[in-house]
């Protein structure tokens, strides 16, 4: 889950919260619709769009039924999902896609560790 944080002073106790399947729809558009004349798409396009579409898979079982913070009442936000749950996660994501393709795999596993890793830097 995603769940928007609180603006300063805000205490109304609501918050935004997005599934990781609607993430996934989101970021199929962008991908489907990323490069440009400064910039090529990336390649080999199918694979790339494939992984996009299903980098988070491994969350679709929670989708449904998140465990919840006990602090807020909100489910878990991505970054605060307790250690033994987004591990599971973080390893089917990467199952599935390379279950279709090496490459989906390795783009996947490239989003995770850019996860645990400060996302290579960048960010």
């Amino acid at each position: 889950m995603i769940v928007q944080s609180a603006p300063e002073g805000d205490t109304s106790g609501k918050r935004f919260v997005m599934k990781l399947a609607e993430h996934l729809e989101l970021v199929g558009q962008f991908a489907e619709n990323f490069g440009n004349e400064k910039f090529s798409a990336p390649e080999p396009r199918e694979e790339f769009l494939y992984a996009c579409r299903w980098h988070d898979k491994g969350w679709q079982d929670l989708d449904d039924n998140p465990p919840l913070n006990a602090d807020t009442g909100l489910p878990h936000n991505l970054v605060e999902t307790p250690l033994p749950i987004i591990l599971l996660t973080s390893a089917r994501s990467p199952e599935h896609n390379e279950g279709h393709h090496p490459y989906c795999g390795l783009i996947d596993s490239m989003h995770i560790w850019g996860l645990y890793n400060g996302r290579y830097g960048m960010s």
